[in-house]
């Protein structure tokens, strides 16, 4: 079955915290090495856990390759954009790219609460399901949902947020596998429309996100 490997290589993850972090000091969220958001707080840090796997419940925003094999995860240097490849059995391959948008917009400091998840094929030709189940009141309920045109409002009072993307809805929201034939982004953040295109708007998000962290970092005094 799809995502069966993968759920048990994450299981295996999370019980030995091996996660990787992203955050812009609005909101923050733990990635697994399976690419699996297994918490994540909104709208704050100490916010609700709408992805709350990570302590046992069902809460997640995952990626499942079909017949997963191994995967690799990694920050992009001197920045806090985190980079999972997921390899398949046959060699297929994906790079699920994770960040919270940080960085200074008409000299203000842009820090929403947003995360941004960019997945794009990188080896032959990959077959993926999207795993989206964000829970509410403590994980005691699943949090109820509307479809848009290109997004998905999931509705809470406290912590609803909204899910803006380029992949196809019905496989999505159904939870069915297609094959990965070029890039898509996903944008989670507060329940606003976009001001443009996602594609455009998460690469943008991305770049100045990079630029952001390798400037911070400069300013650090490492270890040579």
């Amino acid at each position: 079955m799809v995502g069966d490997s993968a759920r048990a290589h994450a299981s295996l993850e999370q019980a030995s915290l091996e996660l990787g972090v992203i955050g812009n000091c609005a909101i923050a969220a733990l990635i697994d090495e399976a690419a699996t958001v297994s918490w994540l707080c909104l709208p704050r840090l100490d916010g609700e856990p709408v992805f709350n796997e990570l302590v046992g419940g069902e809460g997640r925003f995952s990626v499942e390759l079909n017949g997963y094999a191994e995967s690799h995860q990694n920050y992009i240097r001197n920045t806090g954009v985190l980079e999972t490849i997921l390899r398949s059995e046959d060699g297929s391959a994906v790079k699920v790219t994770d960040f919270a948008p940080r960085f200074f917009d008409r000299g203000r400091l842009f820090r929403p609460a947003s995360i941004v998840r960019r997945i794009e094929p990188v080896g032959g030709m990959p077959t993926i399901k999207i795993d989206l189940n964000p829970q509410r009141a403590r994980g005691s309920e699943t949090m109820p949902s509307e479809r848009g045109v290109s997004h998905i409002r999931y509705k809470d009072p406290e912590a609803g947020f909204r899910i803006t993307t380029d992949a196809p809805m019905s496989y999505v929201l159904d939870g069915r596998a297609f094959v990965l034939d070029s890039p898509i982004s996903f944008i989670l953040g507060p329940d606003e429309s976009l001001s443009d295109n996602i594609a455009v708007i998460a690469h943008d998000w991305l770049e100045r996100t990079v630029e952001h962290w390798r400037g911070w970092s400069r300013r650090l005094g490492t270890p040579a």
